[in-house]
């Protein structure tokens, strides 16, 4: 119900007054409204008692002021402490003042356009009761959706209400899509009490394609630069985050530069994590950001643009980042990756993710890996990992909507494919400190068991090892078999106690003699890929007694994808065209069979099918 305070003559004398329900009762429409009528609510009961605290006894009055006390505080604490977006506190304005328009397709609220509300006492009062328990504010992504605060009624908030307007804010998302908006929103929420940042960019109005960036001016960015100055030396985090559903997000960033420039950087005192790897970076914005002192995580985007810029300007400038312990860059162009890893220097770092965009074509890590070498990180470097972005549209809702669904996939799962060899893993033994090692998806079968040992034997911490490895092998195609046996891997894995997560492809011809050896009571997890094996039950009763602690398996994970898609119910029946692509794998068939019953043998509740 809505709460509304009138005043009315009380039973002690004309001059007493106490505040009482009004009749029109509304569902509260935000946990904010909820909370307001909760304070009203007890504002009632101790006017209603405090009339009659003549008949009443002093005591009672007492106790039902500590009681109301203790919990109206952590009501509103908690009530008040996250709202989802702005407009949540217009609810504490006057009715009359707050409206409900449609402006360009667009729900907004505002504010007297006109002269500027005058606020009584009372209302003002509810604003410092209320703001400073305000810790988190979300913000609504996308024109369209929601019911937006529109930027006029953005701009009285900022000249009503007392500055700051929340002054113990410590985490804001800011919306992106509305030059207007992004102009007048940061002025309300900044405070220098916030830490963090994120700018919420509605991926299907705001991005554009790498190719296209530069084309739209805009004075988003322009605006946002202005407020951080004046909480550069607070912040703690920095994010820019793409939200909606669009379709290869990898394709795309934001069409305007980052407001980052070398006077901003040296402000930052306090930043220690910067993501916006949805920004196009150029090389002096590089070199800016290598300014911030003390920035502990970093992800960015490599693109074409940031290759660009070297041409002419060689040698380059080296990127210092003495602080940095996490790297994760996303790269477009695999020439403009490796020149921004060569630049690094980060005597610290701990973890590096890749992530690799569509088309990118990088199908070695050999000569990337012998630069992370030469620039020294192969002596403290614990976390690797390379993954690439393809078109796997079976894994999405909107898979209808492609044609040639499954063969889009299969073949960009193929090209996606990083090759790793024996030279590969011979780089990556120099990274002695390894615990964690991720390549996927990933063509392994050139690894042979010697090289396995060898590199294991160089990671005696390492806990998770993965080459993502679903080669698949279609009828008139050329049979690809993994040269690694079951023994290889055995020993290998024999060498490195602490290992729990797995992904290893294997060739396991039925002749195979599976030797029992000491148990690996550490192994949680293997994805075998599109491992080959000969007889099931043989295979799942020594995977039992050889990794007791197995708990969950997966294998063609692609191909199981696919059967899904070909076979799942709908009004149409099933596509010829489908099942004969489907068809063209028998092999993958078989050996799905047989891994089924592994799985069913290692768990009599097959919990151990990681599809189910």
């Amino acid at each position: 119900m809505q709460a509304i305070i009138r005043t009315v003559a009380g039973n002690g004398g004309a001059n007493q007054v106490r505040p009482q329900l009004g009749s029109n009762r509304q569902q509260p429409s935000s946990a904010a409204q909820k909370c307001l009528q909760v304070a009203e609510l007890l504002s009632v009961i101790f006017g209603m008692v405090e009339d009659q605290s003549r008949s009443v006894d002093r005591s009672q009055l007492s106790k039902l002021a500590r009681t109301t006390s203790a919990f109206f505080g952590p009501a509103i604490r908690h009530l008040w402490r996250d709202l989802p977006d702005l407009g949540a506190i217009l609810c504490l304005f006057p009715k009359e003042y707050v409206h409900t328009e449609q402006i360009q397709h667009q729900k907004c609220y505002t504010l007297p356009a006109g002269d500027l509300p005058v606020l009584s006492k009372e209302a003002m009062e509810r604003f410092k009761v209320y703001l400073p328990h305000v810790k988190r504010i979300g913000c609504i992504v996308g024109l369209g959706s929601g019911t937006r605060v529109h930027y006029t009624a953005l701009r009285t908030l900022v000249l009503v209400l007392p500055q700051p307007v929340f002054p113990n804010l410590i985490d804001v998302a800011v919306p992106w899509e509305d030059e207007m908006e992004a102009i007048f929103y940061p002025p309300v929420v900044f405070s220098q009490s916030l830490r963090h940042v994120k700018v919420s960019v509605e991926a299907e109005s705001s991005l554009m394609h790498e190719n296209d960036v530069g084309h739209h001016q805009g004075n988003e960015w322009d605006a946002l630069r202005h407020q951080l100055d004046n909480i550069a030396g607070d912040i703690v985090s920095f994010r820019v985050e793409m939200d909606g559903e669009l379709c290869e997000p990898e394709h795309y960033f934001i069409a305007q530069a980052l407001p980052f420039d070398h006077d901003l950087s040296k402000r930052l005192i306090s930043l220690t994590c910067l993501e916006v790897e949805h920004v196009i970076i150029d090389s002096e914005t590089m070199t800016a950001i290598a300014q911030i002192p003390n920035l502990d995580r970093l992800k960015v985007s490599v693109t074409t643009q940031y290759f660009k810029d070297f041409i002419g300007f060689l040698p380059p400038r080296k990127l210092p980042f003495p602080s940095l312990t996490a790297l994760f860059v996303r790269a477009t162009f695999d020439q403009a990756l490796d020149i921004f890893l060569s630049l690094v220097v980060a005597s610290k770092l701990d973890k590096l993710e890749v992530i690799l965009g569509y088309n990118t074509r990088f199908t070695n890590l050999n000569k990337t890996l012998e630069i992370l070498s030469d620039s020294g990180m192969a002596s403290h470097l614990r976390d690797f990992a390379v993954e690439t972005i393809y078109h796997n549209v079976l894994k999405g809702a909107d898979m209808d909507l492609y044609d040639n669904p499954l063969e889009k996939s299969f073949d960009g799962l193929a090209d996606a494919q990083i090759r790793v060899d024996n030279d590969t893993l011979d780089h990556l033994s120099n990274f002695t400190k390894l615990t964690r090692l991720c390549v996927s998806p990933s063509s392994s079968h050139d690894l042979d068991d010697s090289a396995l040992e060898t590199a294991f034997a160089s990671w005696p911490d390492l806990e998770e090892f993965r080459l993502v490895d679903e080669t698949m092998t279609a009828r008139d195609g050329d049979i690809i078999i993994s040269k690694l046996t079951v023994e290889g891997i055995q020993r290998a894995l024999n060498l490195c106690p602490s290992l729990k997560i797995l992904a290893l492809r294997f060739d396991c011809e039925p002749e195979t003699t599976l030797i029992p050896s000491t148990p690996h009571r550490g192994l949680l997890t293997w994805d075998f890929g599109t491992s080959s094996i000969g007889y099931s039950r043989k295979f799942g009763e020594w995977l039992k007694e050889q990794y007791p602690s197995l708990k969950l398996l997966n294998y063609y994970d692609m191909y199981r994808k696919a059967l899904r898609y070909v076979y799942r119910p709908r009004k149409s029946g099933i596509r010829a065209s489908e099942d004969e692509f489907i068809g063209r794998y028998p092999d993958a068939a078989l050996m799905l069979s047989r891994w089924d019953e592994v799985a069913g043998l290692l768990s009599s509740d097959r919990s151990m099918y990681s599809y189910l």
